[in-house]
């Protein structure tokens, strides 16, 4: 899902989510999703009642004032455990800014420890319903749903920064690529 598609996504979640507080939720999920080139579960919960060891905590954000930083605690590239922080920096675009979108939610998250992204009632976005809302979006912006799976963020990442023109090495940064298996993560059409 390259960045012209991330964009048409955020823009639908408004015919998909009648609540304000999970349009914005999910806006800033996967705008973090895609911006920080995140695999599922490296950001939200297997379950809507258990967090997980791998999902993104509250503590694990710092906000700055035209970034963030992102500390990922177990990653599919960080097999030992040992974290790993990524930055995600602000974009002219104020309505599909990462960091502004993130920045948005927690202003209205309820002020708990825990999971980063959480339903109003306090229970965890899981994978289940990331994906659901993502489909469901798909479908409403006239995409096909078939073409796009919650990967698709991830390989729109590193799509968007190679049409970018990004070298081989920034490439393999945006996604914490150690090797060039980053190439198979690059699409064309962005899917």
């Amino acid at each position: 899902m390259v960045f012209d598609k991330l964009k048409a996504v955020l823009h639908t979640l408004r015919r998909v989510c009648v609540s304000r507080y999970e349009r914005i939720l999910f806006k800033a999920a996967f705008a973090l999703t895609f911006y920080g080139a995140y695999c599922l579960s490296e950001v939200v919960a297997p379950a809507r009642n258990s967090p997980g060891s791998a999902c993104l905590r509250v503590r694990d954000i710092t906000m700055g004032r035209d970034y963030m930083e992102v500390f990922l605690r177990r990653s599919k590239t960080d097999q030992e455990g040992k974290g790993v922080t990524s930055i995600i920096r602000s974009i002219p675009d104020r309505r599909h800014c990462g960091v502004r979108l993130l920045r948005r939610y927690l202003a209205v998250r309820p002020v708990a420890p825990g999971p980063l992204f959480i339903h109003h009632d306090g229970s965890c976005l899981s994978k289940y319903q990331f994906r659901v809302v993502f489909r469901a979006v798909l479908h409403q912006a006239g995409l096909p749903a078939g073409h796009f799976g919650s990967h698709s963020f991830r390989i729109g990442a590193a799509t968007t920064a190679s049409l970018l023109g990004f070298s081989e090495e920034g490439i393999k940064k945006v996604g914490r690529w150690r090797s060039k298996a980053y190439r198979s993560y690059l699409r064309p059409d962005g899917c």
